[in-house]
């Protein structure tokens, strides 16, 4: 039959790579920091639902790049991606006076069968992951997660889940490469399969973005970082 569907309200996932001559500096300091932060160290957090997931600079006063100047090139490449996506593909204004501002930044590291639980990241409007060691076939995507509505009037029927389309799925699974950074929106819920993380050494930086001065138009506040004072 003639007819066409017509697609609203997608929900995107930016993926921007670092130059390769670059990456292995990122490299070095993560090893860096896995050799010599322990466990006991203020910088150091075992995740509380997957004991072989491991979190570094989560819970300090600062980010992994305000411990490690030689990141500082990297940063800002994350956050000039991240202003890009915000502005070119969401489409969001970032007048002269105003920035996007990387509000944390944190090391995660897996062991065999480590996982991440569905979550999303609160307080921030973008947010993203910049892969430091990562081998597609051992390693897990990163999955995100659809709700059906739960918060007004819903009828389930059952789907072809043999044969699922973009439309009726519920997850996406996006497999990145080494250098790769991905980002996406905040609320987004996402996270990754133990079970497909055949191999150690999953290695990712995280991060989240906020705009320093956050105006709807109407009124504006200004976001300030914990080193901001």
């Amino acid at each position: 039959m003639e007819h066409e569907i017509i697609e609203f309200f997608p929900q995107v996932c930016g993926v921007y790579t670092y130059p390769e001559d670059k990456h292995e500096q990122v490299k070095l300091t993560c090893q860096k920091i896995r050799d010599t932060i322990k466990q006991g160290d203020e910088n150091y957090n075992q995740n509380a639902l997957s004991g072989d997931l491991f979190h570094y600079y989560n819970e300090s006063n600062s980010s992994i790049y305000d411990f490690h100047p030689e990141l500082e090139e990297h940063k800002k490449w994350c956050i000039e991606c991240a202003t890009h996506f915000f502005t070119k593909v969401h489409n969001y204004v970032l007048d002269d006076d105003n920035e996007l501002l990387m509000t944390d930044a944190w090391m995660n590291y897996c062991l065999e069968r480590a996982e991440q639980s569905e979550h999303n990241h609160h307080n921030s409007l973008i947010s993203g992951t910049y892969y430091v060691n990562y081998i597609d076939w051992v390693h897990s995507p990163l999955t995100f997660l659809k709700r059906e509505p739960e918060c007004h009037p819903y009828i389930a029927h059952a789907k072809n889940w043999d044969n699922p389309n973009k439309y009726s799925r519920y997850v996406e699974d996006i497999r990145p490469k080494e250098r790769d950074l991905l980002l996406w929106k905040s609320h987004l819920l996402h996270g990754y399969n133990g079970q497909l993380n055949m191999w150690a050494d999953r290695t990712s930086i995280s991060m989240n973005f906020m705009p320093r001065i956050l105006d709807n138009g109407k009124y504006s506040f200004v976001i300030n970082t914990r080193n901001d004072g």
